[in-house]
This record gives structure tokens, C-alpha cells and sequence, in this order.
């Protein structure tokens, strides 16, 4: 390893995070690492075309080569190896061998979904900022959804159907609430209304696309599944038959404890009933996400007492209502973790 490790990696993240900037803002992707270089260009699409794939594959290789071999150094330093190499050949599975590019049609719905998102959520940028960034996306949304249509082959059939329900909730998101903010946020720009009907046209044009697809009969269930996903997604040592035990044992466990936990409350019944029996009224959106609210106080506060671990003083976590261009994305609340590097961004749990 003739340059320094934290070059190296300097020239890893950098690389990503320039190419891969809505992948690597996001811990939607998992495959790819956050990249503070990517706030930087947040108003650029992933490029995802097979000859840009095939460049990157080769410069990650590169890298990892590199790194490949170690030599007698420290422990800590021999760690921050191990990872990322680990996170190099993550990449290389997800963009060469599984293929994802090819095989998941949802992939070109969250980057420009997202890449959207990023902009509008900018509650502090002035009319023309939101302009010239709004103005830059729409231009690059046909073309990329044209270069999905190239690049996909034969997805799954639920990752067909996840995706055919975001694009239409792509389709509604731009047709009603992204117009509605070109008319209040960035004063009823009619360039600007322009280029989203092309983005219209271009999103209506994927979805008759995905339709046109042959889908693989079925998505990878049970032991089998299992055994496919771990040899081209994850870096996990165990076997899938290992897995299997670990999980079962674990469930359990856990059903034990909420055994005990419902007879300390009351003996005669179960601890589906003590939770269920009494459900939370609720009668409008505002009163779900008061409850979220008071949920998220009591975790923090159980955290504390536990002495399970710390929160920053000045941390806030806003509990938002899901974007509804992600409701059939999210099965449940999730939690948008803030832009690595960007002072004004914030996470919240839709």
C-alpha cells in the first residue's frame, strides 16, 4: 500500500459521492457509503448509464487493489482497512455482480424523488436558488428515466410492483404538490411549470414502460432466498442456516420477556390484549403525529434512565408526516437521517 490509507479513502468517498450524490446522501442505499462530498451536488442525478457503470467499477477496483494487502501496522489503522475494503466490495457486488442498476426498476424512482425532496426541503433558500435548482433537476429527469428503460432487464415481481405504485405517486406528487409550490415558493414560474410537464410526460412514460417488463415469476423467499441475497448483498460471515437459528432463538426470547411483562400487569391476559385492548384514539392526522411525538419523548427518556446512551442537548428529532411520493414505499414511520456535512438540514422520523 504505497499511499496513505486516509488518501485512499479520501479518494473513495470523494469519487462516490461526486457520481453517486442521491445515493450517498441518503441511508436509503445501503450498499453505498454517506459522502459529505455529496451535499455538494445535490442538484445532480446519479449517473447510471452501463459505460459510466463499467468506469466506476474499474476506479473502485483500482482502489481496492490498493488496499488489498496489508502490511504491519497498528490495529486501528488495520480496522479502518478492513472496513473500507469491506465497503469497496460492497460496492462491487451491488454494481457488478447483483446488478442492481438492472434489476431494480425502484432505483430510478428514489433518485429523482429524493433529489427533489432535498431541494424543496430547503426551507431557507430564496426563490431564485429554488429556481435554478429546480430548473437543473427537471432537465436531467427525462433523460434519466430514459436511461432506466435501457438499462432495466427482468426485476422481480414485487420489486415491479413497489415500483409501478411509486411512480404513481411520482406522477402525483409532481402533477399536484410540486405545482403547488412552484406557485407559492418560487412565484408561479412558468419556466418552470414547463419543464415539469415534461417531467410529467417523461414520469407517465416510465410507468407504461415497467408495464411492457417481464418480471421473474417470483421474489426469493424462505431458506433459498435467503442464501442468494447474503452471496451477492451482504458482508456477513454466517451462514444462512446460522441466521435462521439466531433469529428463531431471539424471537424466542423476546416473546418470554413480553410473556413476564404482561403477567406483571395483569395475570389474566395476554400481552396482545393489554396492547390492543386499548387502542389510542385518534381523529385526525395532527393527533397521529402528537402521539408519534409523545412516543419519541418516552423512548428518549427511557434511553436516559437506562443509561443506554446519550443525546446532544441541542438534538431535535420533528416528526413529520410521510411524503406522499414514499407512502407505498413505507410500510410504517421510519426515521430520514440529516445530510452527512450540511449544518442545515435535520432528521425526522415521516
Amino acid at each position: 500500500m504505497k499511499r496513505p490509507l486516509n488518501s485512499i479513502a479520501s479518494d473513495f468517498f470523494s469519487y462516490l459521492g461526486g457520481h453517486f450524490p442521491q445515493q450517498c446522501a441518503s441511508d436509503e442505499f445501503y450498499f453505498l457509503p454517506r459522502s459529505e462530498i455529496a451535499v455538494q451536488h445535490l442538484d445532480t442525478l446519479d449517473d447510471l448509464s452501463p459505460e459510466k457503470i463499467q468506469d466506476h467499477i474499474r476506479y473502485v477496483k483500482d482502489l481496492l487493489y490498493e488496499i488489498a494487502r496489508g502490511q504491519q501496522v497498528e490495529l486501528e489503522q488495520e480496522i479502518d482497512r478492513l472496513l473500507l475494503k469491506q465497503s469497496m466490495e460492497s460496492f462491487i457486488r451491488e454494481f457488478e455482480d447483483a446488478e442492481t442498476w438492472r434489476n431494480d426498476p425502484t432505483l430510478y424512482v428514489k433518485i429523482p424523488l429524493f433529489a427533489t425532496d432535498h431541494v424543496i426541503s430547503q426551507t431557507d433558500s430564496e426563490p431564485d436558488q429554488l429556481r435554478t435548482k429546480l430548473s437543473n433537476l427537471f432537465a436531467q429527469i427525462p433523460s434519466f428515466l430514459g436511461v432506466a428503460i435501457k438499462n432495466l432487464r427482468s426485476p422481480s415481481e414485487i420489486a415491479l410492483q413497489v415500483a409501478l405504485d411509486m411512480t404513481r405517486d411520482a406522477l402525483h406528487f409532481y402533477d399536484s404538490d410540486m405545482r403547488a409550490f412552484i406557485k407559492e415558493k418560487v412565484e408561479n414560474d412558468k419556466a418552470l411549470f414547463s419543464k415539469n410537464k415534461k417531467v410529467l410526460e417523461a414520469w407517465e412514460h416510465y410507468r407504461k414502460e415497467l408495464l411492457d417488463l417481464r418480471p421473474k415469476k417470483s421474489f426469493a423467499v424462505g431458506e433459498g432466498g435467503l442464501k442468494k441475497i447474503l452471496a451477492v448483498s451482504l458482508s456477513y460471515p454466517k451462514s444462512p442456516e446460522e441466521i435462521q437459528k439466531m433469529a428463531q432463538y431471539a424471537y424466542q426470547e423476546i416473546q418470554e420477556k413480553l410473556r413476564t411483562l404482561a403477567r406483571s400487569i395483569d395475570s389474566r391476559k395476554t400481552w396482545n390484549l393489554i396492547i390492543y385492548e386499548n387502542p389510542p384514539s385518534v381523529s385526525s392526522q395532527a393527533e397521529v403525529l402528537m402521539l408519534y411525538e409523545k412516543e419519541v419523548r418516552e423512548l428518549r427518556s427511557f434511553f436516559r434512565s437506562q443509561d443506554i446512551t446519550t443525546f446532544p442537548s441541542e438534538e431535535k428529532l420533528a416528526v413529520l408526516q410521510t411524503p406522499p411520493y414514499v407512502q407505498s414505499l413505507r410500510a410504517t414511520a421510519s426515521y430520514k437521517a440529516p445530510l452527512t456535512g450540511s449544518t442545515n438540514s435535520r432528521g425526522y422520523t415521516p
